[in-house]
């Protein structure tokens, strides 16, 4: 047996006994394979690139990986790189996956080896996107150049990806709102103000204000009960924020374990941008209430992002006074606490119009309803429309549809979430 066989050997007789240790031992003409086609591999690579390649690794979370490796076929077209062979992992086909943009779908590679030349140089390397055991994405590059090549598709990467100016989540998948706009959210002059000036306006001037000297780096923190509007209000923001750059977590990504480094990732790949963290009083909850231990990550995450464009952080939260001090009441993470609750007179006669249509109601029915619904949400306002439409077709609706129509609600005005009364 040659001295390199017998290596061979032993390496696989080892990751057999770890495999033994750690569950369920994998077969060992399967691991010997895995290891000749790796041997094969390493010799192509040598033989391609005509010198022993330096390589360089960069591992990601899948995410901010597919939007690395969605680039990498443009980012050869670019540099005028060609591509001469495609090969899979460890002997295996070739894998891509679909990966949406606003564009329509991209092949994106997934567990394929390229074969690469650039025109001009005429230099050989080898880029390799490989999905690890933990799911993450790690892009090899093999070349005697390897770290200018990983760092110049890092910055094509940045500036080509596709969710740059978009809407996206934690999974780094688009969103859509559909036309929700602004008009289409009841706000007081004060809450408009701060959401024009704080969030909307700061988000388009980013770039702007930090040439100014600002920081670069703001926070507001949207507060009421539920049923108030504040994610309808999200969803209308991001669809004012057309070309800027938009992460919305939701409570079941933020909390997961290793979001704060998927988010992290998310923003370096596509800031500016704005980041709405929903229900921030899940993740963020103080630490003498037991709170996430995330949540000290993504403190210094909003302390530390100092080499990125801009950043805005937009939270919501039914129970302020159970988030963190430390992040709901620090300027540098949070600037802005806006208090959202039922609106006064005015407003909430616009939002029982609205709320109505396509039907309508008589003046003497709107005040009824506007009165009724004093120290309400908009949830509740909802419920009062919809309840009215299911006991009559009328297409405009009189004061004693309203009253019947609130006694079928049967809302309790001195309770703050206004439960129902229960049905006996």
């Amino acid at each position: 047996m040659s001295t390199q066989t017998s290596q061979a050997t032993e390496i696989a007789l080892q990751d057999v006994a770890a495999s033994k240790a750690s569950g369920p031992s994998q077969d060992f003409a399967e691991i010997m394979s895995i290891h000749s086609h790796d041997r094969d591999g390493h010799r192509l690579i040598h033989h391609w690139t005509m010198t022993p390649p330096s390589n360089e690794d960069w591992e990601m979370e899948a995410g901010a990986g597919d939007i690395v490796a969605a680039c990498i076929p443009s980012f050869f077209e670019e540099n005028k790189i060609a591509i001469h062979s495609i090969a899979g992992q460890h002997g295996e086909m070739a894998k891509f996956r679909s990966v949406k943009s606003i564009d329509g779908p991209i092949r994106t590679p997934r567990d394929v080896t390229y074969f690469v030349e650039h025109d001009e140089s005429k230099e050989r390397f080898v880029l390799s996107v490989e999905t690890t055991h933990h799911g993450n994405i790690e892009i090899s590059m093999y070349s005697p150049n390897a770290s200018m090549w990983i760092a110049k598709l890092c910055e094509f990467a940045k500036a080509n990806n596709h969710l740059r100016g978009h809407t996206f989540d934690l999974f780094g998948k688009l969103m859509d709102h559909g036309n929700i706009t602004l008009d289409d959210v009841i706000l007081t002059e004060n809450q408009s103000q701060v959401i024009n000036r704080h969030i909307i306006g700061y988000a388009k001037k980013v770039l702007e204000l930090k040439e100014r000297g600002a920081r670069g780096q703001r926070g507001v923190l949207l507060e009421g009960v539920p049923g108030c509007g504040k994610s309808m209000l999200l969803r209308a923001i991001a669809n004012e924020l057309e070309g800027v750059s938009v992460c919305i977590a939701g409570p079941d990504q933020i909390c997961r374990q290793g979001s704060v480094d998927v988010l992290k990732e998310l923003i370096e790949m596509t800031a500016p941008c704005v980041v709405f963290i929903e229900e921030i009083d899940i993740f963020g909850a103080d630490r003498r209430r037991g709170g996430n231990p995330s949540m000290a990550e993504l403190m210094q995450v909003m302390d530390g992002l100092r080499n990125v464009p801009g950043v805005l952080w937009v939270g919501t939260t039914n129970r302020p006074e159970v988030v963190e001090t430390a992040l709901a009441d620090r300027p540098g993470r949070f600037d802005r606490r806006l208090k959202f609750g039922p609106l006064p007179d005015a407003e909430r006669s616009q939002l029982v119009e609205r709320m109505i249509l396509p039907q309508r109601l008589t003046p003497e029915a709107l005040e009824l309803a506007t009165g009724f619904t004093d120290d309400m949400t908009g949830a509740q306002v909802r419920d009062l429309a919809e309840t009215l439409r299911i006991i009559s077709n009328k297409e405009e609706f009189d004061a004693s549809d309203v009253r019947e129509a609130w006694e079928d609600c049967g809302f309790k005005s001195d309770q703050p979430f206004g439960f129902a009364n229960a049905v006996g």
